[in-house]
């Protein structure tokens, strides 16, 4: 017996059709993840009304606000001994203070960021949707490939005369 019979006797015969099967079933990862990617990308965000993010955005500072000024009017009672440990920790709180409250006059250009960011999102989604029927695509040309390659490897072995 040959080295080329025995290749197809023991290898190409006894294990292409397990080996195809295993390409089949990647093709078939490959159309759920065609088909997952365009159900994701069917669901849009849409932006929150300026009133809501207003609201949900000034509350959240506003607390933070009220806690700093609340903690540096309990440190200034605490800390006479220590003074310049109470000083600088008062200057930081104190800055602290205000960038939290230029936050709360800058919520127009958070806004504003916060709308681009849902539209690139969506942006991406829609690039997903474009491409995921070339995947799915793809998944049902290799189980198409995957099952015409078994069945003659099956016809093969099943018209083969020894």
């Amino acid at each position: 017996m040959g080295i080329t019979k025995s290749f197809e006797r023991k290898f190409l015969l006894g294990w292409g059709r397990h080996l195809w099967n295993i390409v089949g079933v990647s093709g078939f990862i490959a159309v759920l993840t065609g088909g997952v990617l365009f159900i994701n990308s069917a669901i849009l965000k849409t932006p929150k009304s300026f009133a809501q993010y207003l609201l949900q955005d000034i509350q959240k500072v506003r607390t933070e606000v009220e806690n700093l000024e609340k903690e540096l009017k309990d440190q200034a009672y605490l800390d006479q001994n220590d003074i310049a440990l109470s000083s600088a920790l008062r200057a930081k709180k104190i800055n602290l203070l205000y960038d939290k409250q230029q936050q709360l006059r800058n919520v127009d250009q958070g806004y504003e960021q916060y709308k681009k960011k849902i539209e690139r999102e969506n942006d991406f989604k829609l690039g997903q949707r474009v491409i995921s029927p070339f995947i799915a695509g793809y998944g049902l040309a290799v189980i198409a490939s995957a099952s015409v390659s078994t069945a003659l490897l099956s016809i093969e072995r099943n018209t083969r005369k020894d």
